[in-house]
């Protein structure tokens, strides 16, 4: 057997098995050369279907902001302060006679309003009408007398002259005294006749003023003595309100002089902001606050209760004060610290300017000098800006990027 194997391999002629080797080795190196041919084609195609690269500019160098330019106007200066609404004249009502209450009008209520002159209260007057009738009954008594002591006087006189007496006769034979006590006698009848006439009238309590009943203390069927206080009454034509001024404040308001007429305007607001009322300072307190060292001037409005105002009622106020002329309006949030602001210029750079302020607000800070109207002002808050700055505008952007 292992004769016959070793005869077959031996007929085998070197030749075949050059052939079977570069067979094998084809068959390995082929798939290889067609695998780097394909992907060399891939990477052609994508090279030639690939979108050329655009070049893009760097961005601009600076700091985007916005600009605004400021122009000059004419501003109102407003100190503010607040106060409590008074009545200028508040008084309480009281009988200057004694009786009972036997009347009472409807408006004599808290909150009614009346006008002056109308009759509030009715105090019986019965007794009151009797004294005038005794007074008068008095009167006619002491003028009977006077007239019975002139008679007499007169006839003293004639019987001097049909006597044939010379001289002047004497007060004593012309019945003089009596006459003179007669005349006194009867000049009290008529004070007493008078003042019998007020008492009557003072039965009936009138409104002193046109105004609002603030309370009602008394009421009908009440006895009531001299001084008894029957009601409290305000004046409804003007309400009052003290306004606290600090010196510093006393400074921006353009006081008149002691013969000018006082015509310094105030709006008045209620808690929400909104216009109250309106009036007017009409003089200012001798002495400043003991405590707080305040000045106070009292303003004046008209008609308070028309305009809805309530008394004790607290308002804000707003005075009206000396005007800025020719100030640039500029708003606080463009301001940078120590009184500079920000200027955009022409080379595209922060330029810091200082600046004098006269007056600012919450919202406003009012420039006399320091920039001008071309200034293209920078309302943009920058943090750590220093002179010399790289800026640049939203519109500058748009443009390069189109």
């Amino acid at each position: 057997m292992p004769e016959y194997t070793d005869q077959r391999l031996d007929s085998q002629k070197p030749e075949d098995t050059a052939v079977r080797s570069k067979t094998s080795i084809a068959r390995i190196v082929i798939p290889f050369i067609v695998i780097i041919a394909v992907v060399m084609l891939l990477l052609y195609v994508m090279k030639m279907s690939k979108p050329e690269a655009v070049i893009v500019e760097p961005p601009p160098a600076g700091l985007v902001v916005e600009t605004d330019k400021a122009s000059k106007t004419n501003h109102i200066i407003q100190v503010d302060s607040q106060g409590v609404v008074m009545a200028q004249r508040e008084i309480f009502l009281v009988p200057e006679i004694q009786g009972k209450i036997v009347a009472m009008s409807d408006n004599f209520a808290a909150g009614g309003r009346v006008q002056k002159d109308d009759i509030l209260v009715r105090i019986d007057p019965a007794d009151y009408e009797v004294a005038v009738e005794r007074a008068r009954a008095a009167l006619a008594s002491q003028q009977a007398s006077l007239d019975l002591e002139q008679a007499r006087s007169d006839q003293a006189r004639k019987d001097w002259s049909s006597f044939g007496k010379k001289g002047e006769p004497s007060d004593l034979v012309l019945n003089i005294p009596q006459l003179k006590g007669a005349r006194a006698a009867v000049e009290a009848a008529v004070a007493d006749l008078r003042k019998a006439e007020r008492d009557l009238a003072k039965t009936q309590i009138q409104a002193p003023f046109d105004g609002v009943v603030v309370s009602k203390l008394a009421d009908i069927g009440q006895f009531v003595s001299i001084g008894s206080q029957l009601g409290q009454m305000a004046n409804s034509a003007i309400a009052e309100v003290r306004l606290p001024i600090t010196d510093r404040d006393m400074q921006k308001i353009n006081w008149p002089d002691s013969d000018s007429a006082w015509n310094i305007e105030v709006q008045f607001l209620d808690d929400a902001g909104n216009t109250a009322a309106s009036g007017n300072i009409v003089r200012l307190e001798a002495s400043k606050d003991r405590n707080t060292l305040v000045n106070y001037a009292v303003a004046q409005i008209r008609k308070p209760f028309d305009q809805g105002l309530k008394l004790n009622a607290f308002l804000n106020a707003k005075i009206s004060g000396k005007t800025l002329s020719d100030v640039y309006e500029v708003p606080v949030s463009y301001i940078m610290p120590n009184n500079q602001i920000g200027i955009y210029t022409e080379n595209n750079t922060l330029d810091i300017k200082r600046f004098e302020s006269l007056y600012q607000t919450d919202e406003f800070v009012y420039i006399s000098s320091g920039i001008n109207s071309q200034d293209a002002i920078v309302t943009t808050p920058i943090q750590g800006a220093y002179q010399g700055m790289l800026l640049r505008r939203p519109s500058l952007t748009a443009q390069l990027e189109q």
